[in-house]
């Protein structure tokens, strides 16, 4: 589940966001990283909490997630959850 906040942003917050994943032994992924959509374009309004269920890559324990507003706007949080790979 995710969670994007745009609370207390009335007037400005990203009408559009989409939400990445990728697996890297790297701090930063390579240039050449695969990227697999997690949340795919899901419309925002303003001043509320807007939760949902992750669409893409469900059995892959994602390293570093993307986060991408279309075209701007003020988000006051990001809140992914899941759980930790098992070895």
């Amino acid at each position: 589940k995710v969670e994007f906040d745009t609370k207390h942003f009335c007037g400005n917050f990203p009408p559009l966001v989409t939400l990445h994943g990728t697996v890297s032994s790297e701090d930063i992924p390579a240039d050449d990283a695969q990227w697999t959509e997690i949340i795919s374009g899901v419309p925002l309004t303003a001043d509320a909490q807007h939760y949902f269920d992750a669409t893409g890559g469900k059995d892959v324990a994602f390293t570093h997630v993307k986060f991408t507003m279309y075209p701007d706007g003020g988000l006051k949080r990001i809140r992914i959850n899941g759980r930790p790979a098992t070895a």
